[in-house]
């Protein structure tokens, strides 16, 4: 309990029982701040009924008192963030082009094979194989990848020694993972159906 000085309840001659000047004291502390606010000495001037002031004071001393505790006990808010088995190694099972100038329906290629493997370290391995004339083909990828969301970039450099970025949305579920990246011009993609080994 706060025990203030005796003076503080002095009863000045000619003002009422219910008045005292403990806005003397108050006016002496009136960097406490209240509320966003300040308690300024012109504002105190006043006489002031003594209850008021009390419960004032009180709240300020409180405040300065409760308000850095109470601020550090919130709850930081969490960071969303995938689940460890993303970073895995995937078996492509499907792989198919939308090309509208082409066809409004995806095309599927034939002979779908091959790994991707996403690291927690941003790196990736790609080693996609598909089948042409009569043989294989492979297009295999080392870079790093990033994302944010459900957007996923894959950043490589070509076979020209040229930096590239493919962009696009992913989703996994139940093991599956679908990664749709976008193509050029815009509105053609590259959709890649994965499964977790």
């Amino acid at each position: 309990m706060l025990h203030l000085p005796k003076h503080l309840y002095h009863q000045p001659t000619g003002l009422p029982m219910k008045r005292c000047r403990l806005f003397d004291f108050a006016q002496r502390n009136a960097h406490f701040a209240i509320a966003g606010g300040c308690i300024r000495s012109g504002l105190l001037r006043q006489v002031v009924p003594c209850s008021m002031i009390l419960r004032v004071f009180l709240l300020a001393l409180t405040l300065s008192i409760a308000t850095p505790a109470a601020w550090a006990q919130r709850p930081t808010k969490s960071v969303p963030k995938l689940a460890t088995s993303f970073f895995t190694t995937y078996s492509y099972l499907s792989y198919s082009i939308l090309d509208k100038g082409t066809s409004p329906e995806p095309m599927a290629a034939q002979g779908v094979g091959g790994t991707l493997t996403l690291r927690p370290n941003g790196t990736y391995q790609k080693r996609l194989t598909l089948s042409a004339n009569g043989g294989v083909m492979n297009f295999d990828q080392d870079g790093r990848f990033t994302f944010t969301g459900d957007r996923i970039s894959f950043s490589y450099t070509d076979k020209k020694g040229q930096p590239r970025t493919d962009q696009g949305r992913f989703q996994l579920r139940n093991g599956l993972l679908t990664l749709t990246i976008d193509g050029y011009p815009a509105g053609n993609k590259s959709i890649y159906t994965l499964r977790q080994q």
